[in-house]
C-alpha cells in the first residue's frame, strides 16, 4: 500500500497527460506536409526552385506559418495539464496533509511555463529557418528530382515537429512538477517528496532515485546533466522525463517505511547522469 496508491494516482495523471500530448501530435501532424507543399509551389516544371524561393523573406513567411500552427494549441494544453495536476494532488492518499494550491498560483505556473515554451520554440524555429533556407539554396544550385526534393523538405519539417512535441511534453511535465512543488512548499515542517515514475526506459539517474524520498533542500544537490533542463525540481531527469516528485508527509514516510536518500544516493545518481 505504501507506494501502490501513489503510483496509481501517478498513472491516472499520466494517462490524462498522454491524451493531451497525443491530441497535440494529431493537431499538428500535417503541419510539415503543408509546409513542404507551400514550398513546392515554387518549383518549376523541371523540378527546380525559382529564384524567389531562396529569398529570406519567402523562407521566413513559410516557417512563420508553420510555427504558428505548432504553437497555437499549446497554451490550452498547458493550462489543462495544470488542472490535471491539481486533481492528482487531491487524489493522493495523504492529500489531507499536503499544502493546498490556489487557482491563482496554478494560473501563474501555467503562464510561466507557456512563456518558457514559447521561448524554446522560438529558438528551434529560428534554427529551422536557417536550415530550410540553406536546403532550398542548395537545391536551387543543384536540382534533384521533385520526389527527392519533397522527401527532403518533409524530413526536415518532421524534425521540427518532433522537436516541438518534445518541448511540449517537457513543458507539460514541468507544469505538473511545479504545481506539486508549490504544494510541497506549503506543507508544514520539512517538505519532502517521493520520486516516482515508469521504470521502462528510465534514465540511469532516475533509476537510482526511483521510489526514494527526497527532501526539498536536497533538490539543488541533484544534477541530471541535461543541458537546458538541469533544474531537478522542474525537470527531474531532464527532457521528456516522466518521473514526478509527489509530496508526502513525514508521518506518511514513517508509517510506510519509505527510504529517504542520503549523500551516497545523491553522488550515485549524479555519477549515473554523467555516465560515470
Amino acid at each position: 500500500m505504501s507506494t501502490e496508491a501513489l503510483m496509481a494516482t501517478l498513472n491516472a495523471s499520466d494517462d490524462l497527460v498522454a491524451n493531451l500530448t497525443n491530441a497535440y501530435a494529431t493537431k499538428v501532424g500535417g503541419a510539415g506536409q503543408r509546409m513542404a507543399e507551400a514550398v513546392a509551389l515554387h518549383l518549376d516544371d523541371y523540378g527546380q526552385f525559382k529564384k524567389a524561393a531562396t529569398s529570406s523573406r519567402f523562407v521566413r513567411g513559410v516557417v512563420k506559418s508553420m510555427a504558428s500552427e505548432l504553437l497555437a494549441p499549446t497554451a490550452d494544453l498547458i493550462r489543462t495539464s495544470a488542472q490535471y495536476s491539481m486533481g492528482s494532488l487531491a487524489s493522493l492518499p495523504n492529500a489531507d496533509q499536503i499544502g493546498r494550491v490556489s487557482v491563482l498560483a496554478m494560473e501563474k505556473v501555467a503562464e510561466a511555463n507557456y512563456m518558457a515554451l514559447a521561448g524554446e520554440m522560438g529558438k528551434v524555429v529560428k534554427g529551422f529557418e536557417a536550415t530550410l533556407k540553406r536546403d532550398i539554396t542548395a537545391l536551387f544550385t543543384n536540382p534533384k528530382p521533385t520526389s527527392i526534393t519533397m522527401d527532403l523538405l518533409a524530413s526536415s519539417s518532421n524534425k521540427l515537429q518532433a522537436q516541438a512535441t518534445t518541448i511540449l511534453n517537457t513543458s507539460v511535465a514541468s507544469v505538473q512538477r511545479e504545481i506539486h512543488a508549490t504544494a510541497l512548499d506549503a506543507m508544514p515542517g520539512e517538505p519532502m517528496a517521493i520520486y516516482m515514475g515508469p521504470s521502462a526506459g528510465a534514465r540511469p539517474f532516475c533509476k537510482v532515485l526511483d521510489g526514494r524520498v527526497i527532501k526539498r533542500k536536497q533538490f539543488s544537490q541533484l544534477d541530471n546533466h541535461q543541458k537546458g533542463a538541469r533544474d531537478f525540481g522542474t525537470f527531474c531527469g531532464g527532457w521528456n522525463c516522466r518521473h514526478r516528485l509527489l509530496p508526502v508527509s513525514a508521518s506518511y514516510v514513517k508509517r510506510h517505511k519509505l527510504r529517504p536518500i542520503n549523500k551516497a544516493t545523491i553522488s550515485k545518481a549524479n555519477r549515473a547522469a554523467g555516465g560515470a
